[in-house]
């Protein structure tokens, strides 16, 4: 059973995984606003004071910046992609027999070629 805090950690990381791929996607503003919450860990008060906005603007911010980094990702699917080949290149390592393994990294290899 997931806790709140558990739940929480793992919407942090997914947020701070959406802003390494689609961050420089951002207004700068809004970019600011996810660097110093999801990676600074800094609080919504602290950006304002530092940003010299509302909390409520640096928390629409940050709703406006994740809902488009959200949309980035259904529409491209680079975090997907990516997760799915982790897991084929964590596959081919656990093959024991070289020829197999190469062979499996040369079929990889094409199937990256293809654009997966």
């Amino acid at each position: 059973m997931k806790t709140e805090t558990s739940e929480n950690l793992e919407n942090r990381i997914y947020v701070s995984s959406l802003f390494a791929a689609y961050g420089s996607l951002l207004t700068e503003n809004q970019r600011s606003a996810v660097s110093a919450y999801y990676l600074a860990d800094l609080s919504l008060s602290e950006i304002a004071s530092e940003e010299g906005i509302s909390r409520a603007g640096v928390s629409e911010a940050l709703k406006n910046a994740v809902a488009k980094m959200k949309e980035y990702e259904e529409k491209l699917g680079l975090l997907e992609k990516a997760v799915s080949l982790k897991k084929k290149i964590e596959a081919v390592e656990r093959i024991l027999d070289p020829e197999a393994r190469l062979a499996a990294y040369t079929k990889l290899g094409e199937e990256i070629k293809d654009g997966i």
